[in-house]
C-alpha cells in the first residue's frame, strides 16, 4: 500500500485488473509450455506475470516468475516447466485472497 501512497482507488483498480488478467496469463504459460512448447511465448507471458506479483511485494512468487522467465529465455524446456508447477498454485492462491479481499471491501 505504500507505493500506492495510500491511494485506495489506485488500488482497488490494480486488484481488479490482476484478478482479470491473472487467470489468462496462467493459461497462456500453461499453453506455451505444455505439448508444443513455444518458450518465447511463455518468456513474454512469465514477464507480464512477474510484473502483475511484483506490485504485492511477495518476493518468493516474484522471484519465480523471474525464474520461469529465464528459464524461457534460455531455453530450458523442462526447467521451464518444473518452475510453473511451482509458480502456478502461488499464483492462484494470491488470486483467491486479492478476490476475497475485493468482495469483502465491497460488502
Amino acid at each position: 500500500m505504500a507505493s500506492l501512497d495510500d491511494d485506495r482507488e489506485l488500488l482497488e483498480q490494480q486488484v481488479s485488473f490482476f484478478l482479470k488478467e491473472c487467470p489468462s496469463l496462467l493459461n497462456d504459460l500453461r499453453r506455451h509450455l505444455d505439448d508444443t512448447p513455444n518458450l518465447q511465448a511463455g518468456q513474454f507471458a512469465a514477464h507480464r506475470l512477474k510484473g502483475l506479483v511484483a506490485r504485492y511485494g511477495i518476493a518468493p512468487i516474484t522471484q519465480l516468475a523471474q525464474n520461469l522467465e529465464n528459464a524461457c529465455r534460455d531455453g530450458n524446456e523442462e526447467e521451464a516447466k518444473g518452475l510453473f508447477q511451482q509458480l502456478e498454485p502461488l499464483v492462484l492462491n494470491l488470486h483467491r485472497a486479492l478476490h476475497t479481499a475485493a468482495q469483502e471491501h465491497r460488502e
